[in-house]
């Protein structure tokens, strides 16, 4: 796959975006289709600022791999090509908004998460929701603001014993 993966619009972006605007992140456990992973702590999360790029960084080798903190993780996210989804394959969520980086322009990455399985058509993906709870979901149940666009990459090991 050399382009971006192009989600789909439905009923369930909609609802977790208003659940988003709202705020109301203790009501995404609600949402039909979404499996509660973890419970997080709401207050703590928003006060350190704990979402989903670090969240993905932290249940991964990335330390390890020379990737010092969540921004190096995004920064390889952004300069390797797009691949098939696939197991163990990182998703950027990828916003309407263009920034500057490295002498180009990118779409700003919005979210983030751990592809767990890829069966046919169906891909399933963990992720943290904001200062919210972890989930495992479909790859189109996100709120709208997260963007038309995802991008899967690839890095060998970053999962391994995850």
């Amino acid at each position: 796959m050399e382009t971006l993966y192009r989600l789909l619009p439905g009923k369930t972006r909609r609802e977790l975006q208003k659940l988003d605007e709202e705020g109301a992140v203790g009501e995404v456990k609600n949402v039909a289709g979404l499996s509660l992973v973890e419970r997080r702590d709401y207050h703590s999360d928003h006060e350190s600022g704990y979402e989903c790029w670090e969240y993905v960084f932290d249940r991964s080798n990335a330390r390890k791999m020379g990737m010092r903190s969540r921004e190096y993780l995004k920064r390889e996210v952004l300069l390797r090509p797009c691949v098939e989804p696939r197991d163990d394959s990182i998703i950027a969520y990828l916003g309407d908004d263009f920034a500057p980086w490295g002498g180009r322009m990118w779409r700003v990455p919005t979210h983030a998460g751990r592809v767990v399985e890829v069966v046919g058509d169906d891909i399933k993906v963990r992720s943290k929701f904001g200062n919210g709870d972890v989930f495992e979901h479909p790859v189109n149940f996100v709120p709208a603001s997260y963007g038309e666009y995802a991008k899967f990459v690839y890095i060998e090991g970053l999962f391994d014993g995850y």
